[in-house]
């Protein structure tokens, strides 16, 4: 039996799931990326776990062990527990068929694992463990993937994987990328096949654009895309889209830059936003925003994406000298990945580093005053709360000032000595 070294309360976990599914009589496996990312070394894994009877059988059961939070959902026969700092998914095996190119499969339920692990996407995420009262105990691994994750190379099942779902090829690029592994011959050959029938045309822009946002968060997204490049052509994110050769210059700067931002304020970044402006950066405005609509980006990031397209023109202008309060009119609204793809585009370390500056400050900056206080002082309730707010907010980003008394001596001299 093969040792891994597994987080200790995984571990508890696992021991616990097995000998409930066990006294209920359901077998269950650990599956899919879990299992692969246990024989790369990782101690710290997603719990996917399939079991050959409905979870909803036992999921209430399991989440009151646990004293968690669940969610079931009879028709996919699916379900997730929620734990303090983990959660766990957890499905009834299945099998899929797909009727045409690029369709959703139709889904029909199986008590046989070996089943549920050939429609999986490649050979190293089709294997299971079996979970046994004592934790984990037989590999399962129909498909040899055991033998490709040591020869380090992605290898789809069968012949028609592409082709039953495209979205498969960008995901072998994103995981030959991240564990740099190499396409087996075979799963080559069939997805440049594939690429040629034009199988992106078959699936929802939702789909894809699901898919580009994953890759963009892998931890070297310029090297998938260099491969999504060879292998694909960027023109299935865009038609207008071309490799940018500046690109290898512009995105190693990304993690540095967001690192640095999240030192200083303790915020984090998205760092894929970043790298999609960077993609998308030549388009026109109307063909950018159908894009964002197509890929049904959130409302926020829409607009943040279509806002650095203004920022573009803001590179020449020579605001070195200009007030924080000049910068924040300049450039709002502000967000920490507009900014951080500005300040990689301009040129000159004191342009960057005044930028960088600014962007700490404002997400540093916080004022005393709220709008209770302003009741307090006699303002009543309406667009007098915003102006009065900006007015400190905007002082304090110049450093004109920065105690309550000096918040409040502002207002005085600015709005209520007026009235």
């Amino acid at each position: 039996m093969v040792r891994w070294e597994i987080n200790p309360q995984i571990k508890r976990l696992i021991k616990i799931i097995g000998k409930q599914c066990a006294d209920w009589g359901i077998n269950a496996y650990l599956v899919g990326g879990s299992v692969r990312d246990l024989f790369l070394g990782k101690s710290n894994i997603d719990l996917d776990i399939v079991l050959d009877k409905d979870v909803g059988i036992i999921i209430i059961h399991l989440a009151k062990i646990f004293s968690a939070r669940y969610v079931y959902h009879p028709q996919f026969k699916t379900a997730k527990l929620f734990l303090e700092n983990i959660s766990i998914d957890m499905a009834t095996a299945r099998e899929e068929i797909y009727y045409s190119i690029g369709s959703l499969p139709q889904v029909r339920i199986s008590s046989e694992i070996e089943r549920d692990l050939f429609r999986r996407d490649f050979t190293i995420n089709a294997m299971a463990i079996r979970i046994s009262k004592g934790g984990l105990s037989d590999l399962i691994d129909p498909y040899n993937g055991l033998e490709d994750l040591r020869k380090r190379r992605i290898r789809v099942l069968h012949k028609k994987s592409f082709l039953d779902d495209p979205t498969r090829i960008i995901r072998a690029i994103r995981f030959s990328t991240r564990f740099d592994f190499s396409l087996e011959e075979n799963t080559l050959i069939w997805l440049k096949e594939a690429v040629c029938r034009d199988v992106f045309s078959r699936i929802s822009p939702v789909r894809l654009g699901n898919e580009i946002v994953r890759l963009l968060q892998e931890k070297n997204p310029l090297k998938a895309i260099e491969q999504l490049r060879q292998l694909c052509s960027l023109k299935i994110i865009h038609p207008q889209i071309r490799f940018n050769r500046k690109w290898r210059k512009y995105f190693p700067q990304i993690p540095r830059w967001s690192r640095d931002f999240g030192r200083e304020t303790s915020q984090s970044v998205e760092e894929w936003l970043i790298y999609f402006i960077f993609l998308t950066e030549k388009l026109n405005k109307e063909a950018l925003q159908r894009l964002c609509l197509s890929y049904e980006l959130e409302k926020h990031k829409r607009l943040l994406v279509l806002h650095a397209l203004k920022l573009r023109k803001i590179e020449k202008i020579g605001f070195l000298h200009y007030k924080n309060s000049e910068l924040f009119n300049l450039l709002k609204p502000i967000s920490p990945e507009s900014i951080i793809y500005l300040i990689i585009r301009v040129k000159g370390k004191l342009l960057k580093k005044k930028l960088f500056e600014f962007l700490v400050r404002f997400f540093k900056t916080r004022l005393y005053t709220d709008g209770e206080r302003l009741k307090e002082l006699g303002f009543s309730p309406g667009p007098i709360f915003n102006k009065v707010l900006e007015t400190i907010f905007l002082a304090k980003l110049d450093g004109f000032v920065s105690t309550k008394k000096e918040e409040e001596n502002l207002i005085e001299k600015k709005f209520l000595s007026r009235q």
